[in-house]
């Protein structure tokens, strides 16, 4: 196992604002972007060329200006392949020749801390809105309708031992920018960490 993070989403997020109060806002909000495998299967411990599109919604609720919960729902697909690797210079992980090209179905709840967080804007003046950092982190629970295949029968096939759901610790980092009082957009980039690596690719 080359590290414990499982995937790492960065993307784009589109903000709606349902309601805004003095002491309460809530936001909903879709998220696109792209998921990386972080495991054994790729070469790269950050091998972009292995990214996949992922997408999901969440909503946000505020409950005090500073501090957010954040309920999400992702889907994206994680792969991953041994035939990456150079025969020559790793022929062990060749030779093993696992591939991984699965879906995945993520829920997660997290805590959120906004230390510079102010409401929508009332007026026209969004510099004053844009500087809106926030951190994260929670717990997940992705279902994994996973697809791992032996490319190599011939030294006899693997036994996977994937699970098909499983607990993960997701980490959050990013910042929202409002345009108006009903809209904004974010940047965001998620780690999941699993308790397990053999749980999202058998191995």
């Amino acid at each position: 196992m080359k590290t414990c993070i499982y995937y790492i989403l960065l993307g784009l997020t589109i903000l709606t604002v349902e309601s805004r109060s003095l002491n309460a806002q809530n936001l909903v909000g879709v998220r696109m972007g792209m998921a990386i495998y972080q495991g054994d299967l790729i070469i790269e411990d950050f091998d972009v060329a292995q990214s996949r599109f992922g997408m999901g919604i969440f909503y946000e609720w505020h409950f005090i200006p500073q501090f957010s919960v954040q309920l999400s729902g992702n889907f994206f697909r994680l792969s991953g392949n041994d035939r990456n690797y150079d025969q020559r210079t790793n022929p062990g992980r060749y030779n093993r020749a696992v591939k991984m090209d699965n879906v995945l179905l993520d829920f997660a709840l997290r805590l959120q801390y906004h230390p510079f967080y102010k409401y929508s804007p009332s007026n026209n003046s969004i510099w004053q809105q844009a500087f809106q950092p926030f951190v994260g982190i929670g717990v997940g629970y992705p279902i994994n309708f996973h697809d791992i295949t032996d490319q190599n029968p011939a030294d006899g096939l693997q036994v996977y031992n994937a699970d098909q759901a499983f607990l993960v610790l997701p980490v959050n980092i990013g910042y929202h920018l409002f345009f108006s009082n009903n809209f904004g957009f974010g940047l965001e980039l998620q780690s999941c960490f699993v308790l397990d690596d053999e749980s999202l690719d058998g191995l």
